[in-house]
């Protein structure tokens, strides 16, 4: 959502005089950011006497234009009291207006509130505030405070809460880790329609431990999700295909899922498409069309892709043969928390491939830690301070590529 705050500042280092011309001009033409600006200064007294009943006059106009940080900032005032009588109703009225339109902090006080006034009428609000504790959006984290909204919701049948209870029990957030608690939950949402929900169900059937492993069930709500065009589904689907698990492979219809989540901007997709194209797997090979999409990949962080980049260019496949440039990706690669990537640079340091020869360097980039800012770029890939090859603490999802990002098909 654009920040609806940004004219504040102008108004604030004005002066008076100026403060009003241009909220008159600005007012006369419909602007909501005129009566909002002028609101809020008059509630934080910038350049103006603080003055709360002028401040709710102009965020009332604001919001009647719709502007959702003037709803928020005008809940506050009639929960209250600020600038005319207390209205906790109207004031809810508002949180539920701003909400909608996206203000994150509007939800978790909109939650805050039906939590503390027992609201049984609103499970979606309540789960929206047990989703808010576990993952602290709009607020700090609490996974202990987490279970009991989410529960009350889930109950209620907000499908939004089952999915987030599903995560809550997986990675045993505020709880005992427990995966058949995280599959029941997960398959209650899934089976109305969740996509994520679906799509976490078939990563958990397929993980192991105390829910037995089924590739055919987790294929089959893969499928349903990516029918939803859900990303990551369509790429689990393709590697399903490709590899034959939980059904005969089908590289066909492997690149065309590929294709469809590739487009999305999912970067495995994006690798495993150029992967058909450099090995020539129902398409004709084609280096500059594998070096395009490797691209794509690497530009969200992904290491393999990195790697890929790195052994067209050593290798001199579509692109002239640069043992410089193709260390500097297994570099990139390395940094991505990329182990292949450490193993093909250090190869390099070995061989004296377009690196200055460095036994020491080549023993240690195998091991080498990776430093939180540089196991950034690795994004959903990897968890900062987590070595590769650990379980880290994101989504099944993001831990499925993590797996397939440090042991890439052949």
């Amino acid at each position: 959502m654009p920040d609806t705050r940004t004219g504040a500042g102008h108004f604030m280092t004005g002066k008076s005089s100026q403060i009003h011309h241009l909220d008159h001009e600005a007012a006369r033409k419909g602007d909501p950011d005129a009566q909002f600006d002028p609101g809020m200064i008059h509630a934080e007294g910038g350049g103006v006497p603080r003055n709360h009943a002028k401040a709710r006059k102009r965020l009332e106009k604001a919001s009647l234009q719709d502007h959702p940080l003037a709803q928020y900032e005008l809940a506050g005032c009639l929960r209250h009291g600020k600038g005319g009588p207390e209205d906790r109703k109207l004031a809810r009225e508002w949180l539920e207006k701003a909400a909608r339109q996206g203000v994150s902090e509007a939800l978790f006080t909109l939650g805050l509130h039906l939590e503390e006034e027992g609201d049984d009428d609103h499970p979606e609000a309540t789960g929206q505030l047990g989703a808010l504790l576990l993952h602290g959006m709009g607020g700090p984290a609490d996974p202990d405070r987490a279970h009991d909204p989410l529960i009350h919701a889930a109950e209620r049948n907000d499908v939004a809460a089952q999915f987030h209870l599903g995560v809550l029990h997986e990675h045993g957030k505020g709880v005992a880790p427990d995966a058949v608690q995280a599959r029941d939950w997960y398959e209650n949402a899934a089976n109305r329609g969740h996509e994520v929900a679906q799509d976490a169900l078939g990563v958990l059937l397929i993980g192991g431990g105390t829910v037995p492993v089924d590739h055919k069930e987790a294929r089959k709500w893969w499928r349903k999700a990516a029918e939803q065009d859900h990303a990551v589904s369509l790429t689990f689907l393709g590697i399903a295909y490709r590899d034959g698990d939980g059904a005969p492979r089908n590289p066909e219809r492997a690149l065309a899922r590929f294709l469809r989540a590739a487009r999305q901007g999912d970067p495995l997709a994006e690798y495993s498409v150029g992967r058909f194209h450099e090995e020539g797997l129902n398409v004709p090979r084609n280096y500059d069309e594998a070096l395009r999409w490797y691209e794509k990949a690497a530009a969200s962080g992904y290491g393999p892709a990195m790697c890929a980049i790195g052994i067209l260019h050593e290798e001199g496949m579509g692109v002239p043969r640069d043992h410089a440039e193709a260390g500097e990706w297994y570099e990139k690669a390395m940094r991505a928390g990329e182990t292949r990537g450490c193993n093909l640079l250090a190869g390099m340091h070995i061989q004296d491939e377009g690196v200055p020869v460095n036994p020491d360097r080549a023993a240690e980039s195998p091991h080498r830690p990776v430093a939180p800012e540089d196991a950034n770029a690795a994004g959903a890939l990897h968890t900062p301070g987590n070595p590769p090859g650990t379980e880290d603490s994101r989504t099944p999802t993001c831990n499925l590529l993590c797996q397939e990002a440090r042991n890439p098909a052949e």
